[in-house]
């Protein structure tokens, strides 16, 4: 049967609206983080993908910010749902030195085989996933049995009173930043997921609101 035109267009118009939607969530994502640059957060990110090796699979690699910052590693596999994000991203890959594979996809769906890589990179993604336990599994499933995971997350805070607050400005939070969650717990997730943890430190962003303020920073391995 064929589609009436009425549905033709509409379907196109919203098309084209998602289309405008995400690239103007690319440019702010792009425009936030660069200011956010100029505090300890690109240190932090830098010091976390500077221990990478082999093969890489950045998870929620959005524009690309952490590219120029991999030395040494045989190749990086950026996954993100967002095509413009990822286009800003091929900008930045041309000039990172490295070779780069980036793909349209969920951090929930990897399109990539069993075992196919050596570290997985999570840079303020469990944050935002809609389901960091199968997005874990997928990291699980890629991994060869001697890889690692390398996390850098904002987290629930460890003072009661911080916490609350992030429990209450989560839901308006979420829908202003695309599925971000204040008051997830990373390190739980990941433990949860069955990861070892090999390495963890606490790494906060002292200018930060006290709802954004607490940051891990993780080594996890696969269990022997």
């Amino acid at each position: 049967m064929r589609a009436h035109p009425r549905a033709n267009v509409s379907g196109g118009i919203a098309r084209a609206v998602r289309s405008v939607s995400d690239a103007a969530w690319a440019a702010g994502y792009d425009l936030v983080c660069g200011h956010a640059d100029r505090g300890e957060g690109a240190a932090h990110r830098r010091a976390l993908v500077a221990t990478a090796s082999g093969v890489v699979c950045e998870l929620g690699v959005g524009t690309g910010r952490n590219l120029s910052w991999y030395g040494g590693v045989a190749k990086v596999v950026g996954v993100d749902p967002s095509p413009a994000t990822l286009a800003r991203a091929r900008r930045r890959a041309l000039h990172a030195g490295i070779e780069t594979e980036l793909l349209v996809a969920r951090a929930e769906a990897l399109p990539l085989p069993d075992q196919s890589v050596d570290t997985v990179v999570a840079s303020l993604v469990l944050c935002t996933v809609g389901s960091p336990a199968e997005a874990l599994a997928e990291a699980r499933r890629v991994l060869a049995p001697d890889g690692q995971l390398l996390f850098y997350e904002h987290v629930r805070d460890r003072d009661p009173r911080v916490a609350a607050r992030q429990a209450r400005l989560t839901p308006a939070w979420r829908r202003l930043a695309r599925g971000c969650h204040l008051d997830r717990d990373a390190l739980g997730e990941v433990v949860s997921a069955g990861f070892v943890v090999d390495a963890l430190m606490e790494a906060p962003l002292d200018r930060a609101p006290g709802v954004l303020r607490r940051h891990l920073i993780g080594r996890v391995s696969l269990p022997t």
